[in-house]
């Protein structure tokens, strides 16, 4: 996963993790931008890393910022939920 990339990109979002979940949750197309979401599927954690990241979500604030991202949308199916967002938004 390169954090590096992933800190610049959440840094731009100007939100919390908090934030950004109900966004992604809730598809919000007027914050989440199609260039944003193409680029975070490019470096999205892989599965492992997921989980791994799962382990740590009740000690999210001592995780590196991009990575408290991750830990606000662990959800099953955090993956699809990505795509079909870009799939609606590509329409």
């Amino acid at each position: 996963m390169n954090l590096c990339l992933l800190a610049i990109m959440f840094s731009q979002l100007k939100a919390p993790p908090s934030v950004f979940r109900e966004w992604m949750l809730s598809c919000d197309n007027e914050y989440l931008k199609d260039d944003f979401l193409k680029q975070l599927e490019k470096y999205l954690p892989t599965a492992d890393e997921l989980k791994t990241l799962a382990d740590f979500k009740n000690e999210a604030n001592d995780l590196q910022y991009s990575e408290q991202y991750f830990c606000a949308v662990i959800l099953n199916h955090y993956f699809l939920l990505l795509n079909l967002i870009l799939f609606h938004l590509d329409r």
